[in-house]
């Protein structure tokens, strides 16, 4: 996880990609805090560069030494990581 609380002025200087992975039920980063990460990607002319993934999961669900650890979300982001690394870095 990072940091999303970004100005747009923040964003300008991003020269790659960003994937992201949110989990509904996470009480720390909020759909609101996203949706304004979103906006302000926006802004900055940086939205191509944003992947968002949504899992109906609680915070630190990939942490398989976590008490909400969900295997089968925690797979399904790995394996878009993956993907996302291979296409970043082809």
């Amino acid at each position: 996880y990072g940091d999303i609380e970004k100005t747009v002025s923040q964003l300008e200087a991003l020269h790659g990609p960003v994937l992201c992975h949110f989990a509904t039920q996470d009480e720390f980063v909020t759909r609101e805090m996203v949706e304004r990460f979103e906006e302000a990607m926006e802004e900055a002319g940086k939205s191509q560069f944003l992947t968002v993934y949504w899992y109906d999961a609680g915070y630190a669900f990939a942490n398989p030494n976590g008490p909400r650890y969900d295997a089968s979300n925690a797979r399904l982001a790995w394996d878009r990581t993956v993907e996302f690394l291979r296409a970043a870095l082809a």
